[in-house]
């Protein structure tokens, strides 16, 4: 899978975070100086460099059923490489989970389109 983070992708994280009021933290153990510092500052550890890309694909999953899930989901996201064709993205969404129990909630959506320079 792709580990290069987007500049883009990292500017859009950075905005958000920089607009969303803190959210409830994740747990304190583990984090390195920088994300307990942006805890502090923005309310959520993983923001601008320390954010990484990640979708939630499904709820909990036990144990035993973790590795063939995530061989099927590999196989099916394998397919999507940028590195080879880029992958357009149309929309943008921003969530919100009140807590781990409640499902995400859309709170904004957007269109994204390209500006073209003006003649």
């Amino acid at each position: 899978m792709r580990q290069r983070p987007c500049a883009l992708l990292l500017a859009v994280a950075g905005l958000a975070a920089s607009i969303v009021p803190a959210a409830s933290a994740p747990d304190l153990d583990g984090l390195t100086a920088r994300q307990a510092k942006n805890l502090e500052r923005w309310g959520y550890p993983f923001v601008f460099e320390e954010f990484r890309f990640h979708m939630t694909l499904t709820g909990p999953i036990v144990r035993d059923r973790r590795d063939a899930i995530r061989t099927l989901l590999q196989s099916r996201f394998d397919a999507i490489d940028g590195a080879r064709q880029p992958l357009a993205v149309a929309q943008i969404a921003l969530l919100r989970q009140e807590d781990r129990s409640t499902p995400f909630r859309v709170i904004l959506q957007a269109d994204l389109t390209a500006l073209r320079p003006q003649r």
